[in-house]
């Protein structure tokens, strides 16, 4: 499956399920760019796949970041908000893709 690059809003307990599920999959052309401004808190660690104890107080978006290194998911972290990003552009490194041509539909007469 060839899946564009695409943003992901939020590192937390589904971001980070996500993370996973794509890894496992082995969707070498998927790359997600992962946004989000929180830290863990040791108050909810069972909820996050990818955080321990080592990470409280870390951006959510490192656990996304050594996930993505040990299983070869391509991809991107941005430690911000949508607002952010839109402030301060895209991450360096985000690939340029060409559109994709539009396949012509059948209508109904």
């Amino acid at each position: 499956m060839d899946l564009p690059p695409f943003h992901l809003v939020g590192a937390g307990a589904v971001g980070q399920g996500l993370i996973v599920l794509m890894g496992a999959a082995a969707l070498q052309s998927a790359f997600p760019v992962t946004l989000d401004d929180d830290r863990h808190d040791g108050t909810n660690l069972d909820r996050w796949f990818l955080a321990g104890v080592a990470d409280v107080r870390r951006p959510k978006v490192v656990a996304v970041h050594r996930h993505r290194g040990l299983t070869g998911l391509k991809g991107l972290e941005f430690e911000g908000t949508v607002a952010d990003l839109a402030t301060r552009g895209p991450p360096v490194g985000l690939p340029q893709r060409s559109p994709r041509r539009m396949r012509p539909t059948a209508t109904a007469l």
